[in-house]
Order: structure tokens, then C-alpha cells, then sequence
């Protein structure tokens, strides 16, 4: 239960105030973060202290890229949204040929 309004608050903040310092980790910035080398969980973290952890993560990563949080969780969703679509168009393009 505190994962899921930890992450909705962070959610609401981060889409409705682009300049918020904050990070909402679902699992397209997780699994970013893994890409990246962190250990980061498949999903929200539980815990606080590990949430905040890897907010703090995503947020120097943020500031190294001279962007806002907002624009790096906006960038990361979208690459793993296309992700998840290329996959899925891969799996459904491989099972209608696989016959032929």
C-alpha cells in the first residue's frame, strides 16, 4: 500500500508540475536504471529508504543530462513504451509466419 501512493504522489507531481524535483519509478525507469548498472528492483521498491535511493539516482541523472526530471521520465517512457510495442509487434509478426 505505501508503495502505491508513494508512487501515485510522485506520478501526479511529476505530470502536473514539470519542474518538481521528484521520480516516479515504474517499471520503464526501473528497468532503465538496471540498463544503466543500479540494482534496481522489477518493481516500485517497498521500502522508503530504497525508493528514495534511487530517486536520488534518476535525479543526478537528470542533472547530468541538463534536463528536468520531468523530461527524463517523459524520454525513458517513451523509449521503453516503443520497446514494449517493438517486442510485442515481433512476437505477434513471429507467430503469424511461423507456419509459413
Amino acid at each position: 500500500e505505501f508503495r502505491r501512493v508513494l508512487f501515485r504522489s510522485r506520478f501526479f507531481i511529476i505530470w502536473t508540475r514539470p519542474d518538481a524535483r521528484v521520480a516516479a519509478l515504474d517499471v520503464h525507469v526501473l528497468r532503465w536504471l538496471r540498463a544503466q548498472g543500479y540494482d534496481a528492483p522489477r518493481q516500485t521498491p517497498q521500502s522508503g529508504k530504497r525508493y528514495a535511493e534511487l530517486e536520488r539516482v534518476f535525479l543526478v541523472k537528470a542533472d547530468r543530462r541538463r534536463i528536468t526530471p520531468h523530461a527524463l521520465d517523459a524520454t525513458v517512457w517513451s523509449s521503453g513504451s516503443r520497446y514494449d510495442q517493438q517486442k510485442s509487434f515481433n512476437l505477434v509478426s513471429n507467430l503469424i509466419h511461423s507456419d509459413q
